[in-house]
């Protein structure tokens, strides 16, 4: 007879230039999601409660640098071949590449999850700001996108979300007015063919009053946001640079404010390639430059302490910028365990206060390792343990997020789900829904840490992903398996 029983217990730790100006706050908008539960696929169902009045890709840098000793381990080199220019303290350059190569030896220990939600429930309100008519200059190419949350963020049940364009004027519906127009936000659908009105439901916010930021509530769960401009007739727009989609995760509990490691996660294997990939959560991540209130960029410290508020972050072979406003990266790293801070600064490279600007993961660099697992961290295979067991998850190269909207396929170019651990249970096979009972443990709020109460003697433990709507995945990188004892 197996006793299972679980206590989870996580904490949950593009932009462009040019953003538009956001004045004064007007109109409420509220609207009711019911997302899928816990254990099936997602339904999503919304009501309009108010009316709302009628009427990036992401730029990338590399350094280069000398080799250094780290003070805190035995030593750190640090390679990193530079295709961009940024100065340590001041400006940075845009690039169109972003290659981060870094070898060194270290490592600390460190612990960094997701808090736990009963996924998938929800009311939500939309609170909007407006602007009257903004002009960006018209030389720029016209682009729209979200400058906060960035893609794939955790976010709280409600947060704020702020759409922005360049060589667009934005502008209330009515008239039709060419390089004119005004934002909408499609939730959990897909965008409108150019040339059609779009919408004005549940699932089709408008914003034809020219606000660019919103107050918008989420079931918990994972949702894609797509935002799609039109002209004052509410008609879409053709062309790419007239939309943008971001995922977010939305978890109950999770704080107004973070910047986090979407991958890889603490406590993974990696090969020496390292994919990185970092998110912000009411913040907006932009280029270094101007010193804005809630904005900033990113750095990556490898295997070095965290740099003192209102300190400048130095720029160098430990010290990685990210001041283009790059959300992404990949790290050549030598084997061994390495610590990787991340940590958000303002556009003059000073160290903002408040551990909502940090976060912090520990990696074991192996060669030949897979790009792209699940694993389980800790407990390790063939170790004996006491009940309760505590248990920790992790992946590489595979986005972790709450179950929901989001069905990321396996030849997707973020692939990626939830977890799932059977106790003494076979995998389930690809394709098919993981159930739900007491061999099958679902993690459907994007939890990487649990507590496990089990019986004295062997048991098998086989953590297996799925997509939001819990369908097995295909493919070994999706699956691993431990045998432990208990005493």
């Amino acid at each position: 007879m197996i006793v299972v029983g679980i206590v989870s217990a996580c904490s949950i730790s593009t932009p462009e230039p040019s953003p538009v100006a956001i004045p004064t706050p007007a109109p409420r908008v509220t609207f009711a999601l019911a997302g899928n539960t816990a254990d099936q696929s997602t339904v999503v169902a919304i009501a309009a409660a108010t009316e709302v009045p009628t009427d990036t890709p992401l730029p990338t840098e590399t350094a280069t640098a000398a080799a250094a000793t780290d003070t805190a381990t035995p030593e750190a080199t640090v390679a990193v071949e530079a295709a961009a220019s940024d100065s340590a303290a001041q400006s940075d350059t845009q690039a169109v590449s972003d290659t981060q190569t870094v070898s060194t030896t270290a490592g600390v220990t460190n612990s960094a999850v997701i808090s736990d939600s009963t996924p998938l429930t929800t009311t939500a309100a939309v609170t909007t700001t407006t602007v009257a008519t903004t002009t960006v200059a018209a030389e720029t190419q016209p682009h729209v996108f979200f400058r906060q949350p960035s893609n794939n963020a955790t976010v709280p049940l409600t947060s704020t979300v702020i759409m922005s364009a360049t060589g667009l004027t934005i502008a209330p519906a009515g008239e039709v007015v060419e390089g004119a127009g005004h934002f909408h936000i499609l939730v959990d659908t897909d965008f409108v063919e150019p040339g059609v009105v779009i919408p004005k439901d549940e699932q089709h916010l408008h914003f034809g009053d020219g606000a660019t930021q919103a107050e918008v509530g989420l079931t918990a769960g994972s949702h894609i946001l797509r935002l799609q401009f039109a002209d004052g007739a509410h008609t879409a727009l053709a062309g790419d640079q007239y939309r943008a989609e971001i995922v977010v995760g939305a978890v109950d509990g999770a704080p107004e404010q973070a910047v986090h490691f979407v991958m890889p996660r603490d406590g993974a294997v990696t090969p020496p390639q390292v994919d990185v990939e970092m998110a912000a959560a009411g913040l907006v991540v932009e280029p270094a430059g101007a010193v804005s209130e809630g904005a900033g960029h990113f750095h990556v410290l490898v295997d070095t302490d965290f740099i003192e508020p209102g300190t400048v972050i130095p720029k160098d072979e430990q010290h990685l910028h990210f001041g283009s406003g790059q959300l992404t990266t990949t790290l050549e790293l030598a084997p061994g365990e390495h610590t990787l801070r991340l940590q958000f600064a303002d556009g003059a490279h000073t160290a903002l206060a408040g551990d909502q600007y940090r976060d912090t993961i520990q990696i074991n660099v192996v060669d030949g390792a897979p790009a792209r697992q699940v694993q389980f961290a800790a407990p390790r295979n063939g170790t004996e343990v006491s009940s309760p067991v505590a248990i920790q998850m992790t992946a590489a190269g595979l986005i972790v997020e709450p179950a929901g909207a989001v069905l990321r396929a396996e030849d997707d170019a973020q692939p990626g789900g939830h977890m799932h651990i059977l106790v003494d249970a076979d995998f389930v096979p690809p394709g098919e829904v993981i159930p739900k009972d007491e061999q099958h443990l679902h993690f459907g709020a994007g939890q990487l840490q649990t507590e496990l109460e089990l019986t004295s003697g062997v048991h098998i433990l086989r953590l297996q992903m799925a997509n939001g709507a819990h369908i097995a995945l295909d493919g070994q990188q999706y699956r691993d398996e431990i045998s432990i004892t208990v005493k």
